[in-house]
This record gives C-alpha cells, sequence and structure tokens, in this order.
C-alpha cells in the first residue's frame, strides 16, 4: 500500500527525470505533484482511505501516462491528451486561476459553480465550430 507521502515522493522523483517536466519552476512544482498525488487518490482510492494498493496503480495505466513523458519525442497532441504532462498541469491550474475570484487559494462553492459555466461554454464552442466544419 502507498499513501499519500509515498505517492508524492514518487511523483517528485518522477518530475526530475522527464523530459518534459525538467523545465518545472521550482514554485509550480508543488502544485504539479499535488496535482498527480490527487489523480491517483480520487480514482484509486474511493473509500478514501488514504492509501492506495500498488497493483491498483500498476493496472490502472496512470503509471504508464507517468512514463510517457521520459520519451524525448512525445508529440505535442500525446502531451496535451496526457494528465500527467507539464500542458496538462498548467492548463488545470489555469481554469484554477480563472475560477478563484478571491483570489484566496480556495475555491468556494459559488467560485466552483463557475466550473460548469468555464467548461460549458468551451465545450459549445467546440460543438458549434465542428458543426459548422460538418455542413
Amino acid at each position: 500500500m502507498w499513501k499519500p507521502d509515498s505517492v508524492k515522493q514518487f511523483g517528485l522523483s518522477h518530475s526530475s527525470f522527464t523530459t518534459q517536466l525538467a523545465q518545472l519552476e521550482q514554485s509550480f512544482q508543488t502544485f504539479y505533484v499535488c496535482t498527480a498525488v490527487r489523480k491517483f487518490f480520487f480514482f484509486l482510492d474511493p473509500l478514501r482511505a488514504g492509501r492506495v494498493r500498488i497493483t491498483d496503480i500498476l493496472a490502472s495505466g496512470f503509471l504508464d501516462s507517468m512514463l510517457e513523458l521520459r520519451e524525448t519525442e512525445t508529440t505535442e497532441a500525446q502531451l496535451a491528451n496526457n494528465w500527467f504532462s507539464l500542458q496538462s498541469a498548467m492548463r488545470v491550474y489555469g481554469s484554477y486561476l480563472q475560477l478563484d475570484a478571491d483570489r484566496n487559494g480556495i475555491l468556494t462553492r459559488a467560485e466552483l459553480s463557475g466550473y460548469v459555466t468555464l467548461h460549458t461554454s468551451v465545450i459549445i464552442t467546440v460543438l458549434k465550430t465542428d458543426a459548422y466544419q460538418k455542413t
């Protein structure tokens, strides 16, 4: 079983040996590792016991996604679709900053409700663009 600190230590070591994450600023590294650890625990610890089985990590495919970042010839499309990439972390961080209206670092219910609005507008824009291209 891995506890949050074990996964965090793995994330820290991971961010230092991958080509794409070598450019992480020290200040952003904490956010990146927190985001990666939260993904593991959100999906692999449904009972919120504070631990994840190593077999579940191996079976989940998350580790494969992380290790994909070691490749030096990863395409931009692959990076955009990889949750653990710097691009993905920056996208999540950007959304978080957009939602945090009072800039206190904590999302209120009212601020969090903006998530639906923010992402619904993006989805509608994509659907409209796609619909116009097909006609």
